[in-house]
């Protein structure tokens, strides 16, 4: 599961650093905070947020945290 927070085959690097910086938000994640944040639009980080699977990938970073502790 720890390679789900990887960046993954194709997934741009532009992608994978609003991935991050949706995984660090916390609790208070929004993907409108990422376009914030990113200086992206909001239609861009949706399309990012689908293709690339960012909520399942953010469940998939708390169980395995869940599980290392």
């Amino acid at each position: 599961m720890a390679e789900l927070c990887e960046q993954q085959p194709k997934e741009s690097a532009k992608a994978f650093a609003a991935f991050r910086v949706y995984l660090g938000m916390g609790p208070e994640r929004s993907l409108e905070g990422v376009r914030v944040k990113c200086g992206k639009s909001a239609r861009l980080i949706q399309r990012w947020s689908s293709r690339w699977a960012t909520a399942e990938r953010v469940d998939a970073h708390a169980a395995h945290l869940a599980n290392v502790e």
